[in-house]
């Protein structure tokens, strides 16, 4: 290399005589050829590694823009599959809740078809059975439960929306007492009587639903069967599994200015250390086969028509109470409004 051959390069002039001094200046001496040699392959490398380097920085630069690339594809299929673990999520949980409200109701069906087949060949006895008070009850449970479960299983795409948080009410005008002894009749127990009462607006008592033909209020009618089965159902297990002898389940309509309250008491505390998490978690006491989903989709059925819920216990009582808006949208647009208003506040 011409780095090596300079570092070898003798004194160019040996003794330092001035006629050597000489011969070097004026470039005879093939020494300083030599030098100018060396000089000129040095430069020669140095283009050639500059040249080299700007190479490499260009396939570096190249390397990175791809690896900036496969990034980004990496992030675009990480965001894909977190979307889809989400959306199976909201599938898989909205499937529970379906299942955890139709079941029972598909299970009326099936029972009435066990008790005619039991009965079998045996005509007059069908009909005693059909004309008996508990025949008619189980009949009507039957035919009321099933059209229930279809009601509910049509609400598919709405739980969809309430558990991905972008359900759009749609309100409509429904019959909430006729809503209300559908459900009584599909939930009938024998030993467990659902006692409904109304008082409207201006008045001082509560009516009995049996002198009451209609109560029309505005909403989602499929999503407040959902909430109020579901609270319904929860209260007539409880009633049954506690220890009093009275074990009616008192559901109250209360009609005020702007909301309608609704409050459904039963027989039976809820335990201190449970109570603060009750419409928070999947929780559940005094039911056998609870499993604390049916509070959790009330709670949030609820609060996509814009209402609000609470539970208290006391005195071997248990009590939800419901508030739902008279004009449901309004309140939602509001709600709605904060909530943006919240978030252009926080922003930094």
């Amino acid at each position: 290399m011409a780095g090596e051959k300079l570092q070898t390069l003798e004194n160019p002039w040996p003794g330092r005589t001035a006629r050597n001094l000489i011969k070097f200046l004026l470039g005879e001496d093939p020494r300083v050829l030599e030098l100018e040699t060396i000089n000129t392959a040095l430069e020669t490398e140095n283009r050639m590694l500059l040249a080299e380097n700007a190479t490499l920085q260009q396939q570096k630069s190249e390397l990175l823009a791809e690896v900036g690339r496969i990034g980004e594809r990496v992030a675009a299929l990480e965001e894909q599959n977190s979307n889809l673990r989400r959306e199976f999520s909201y599938f898989e949980k909205t499937i529970s809740q379906l299942l955890h409200d139709t079941i029972n109701q598909v299970g009326n069906g099936v029972y009435m078809l066990r008790v005619l087949e039991d009965i079998g060949d045996r005509q007059d006895h069908a009909l005693e059975f059909a004309e008996s008070h508990e025949g008619q009850m189980h009949i009507k449970k039957s035919k009321n439960g099933l059209i229930l479960a279809i009601d509910l299983l049509k609400s598919f795409k709405k739980r969809m929306a309430i558990v991905k948080g972008d359900f759009e009410l749609k309100e409509n005008d429904f019959d909430l007492m006729q809503t209300l002894k559908s459900i009584k009749s599909a939930l009938w127990q024998p030993t467990c009587e659902l006692e409904i009462s109304l008082r409207k607006l201006g008045e001082e008592k509560f009516t009995d639903s049996s002198a009451v033909d209609s109560f029309e209020v505005k909403g989602d009618c499929g999503v407040l069967i959902a909430a109020l089965f579901n609270l319904v159902k929860n209260a007539i297990e409880a009633a049954k599994s506690s220890e009093t002898t009275n074990k009616a389940v008192i559901l109250q309509i209360d009609e005020g200015l702007d909301s309608i309250g609704i409050t459904i008491k039963n027989p039976g505390a809820i335990p201190k250390e449970i109570q603060n998490r009750i419409l928070k978690e999947s929780v559940t006491h005094g039911k056998p086969n609870g499993n604390g989903l049916g509070m959790l989709i009330a709670k949030s059925f609820i609060e996509a028509l814009g209402g609000k819920i609470s539970v208290e216990s006391k005195e071997n009582t248990t009590i939800v109470n419901i508030e739902l808006p008279k004009n449901p949208m309004a309140v939602l647009a509001k709600r709605k409004k904060q909530t943006k208003e919240a978030a252009l506040t926080n922003l930094p």
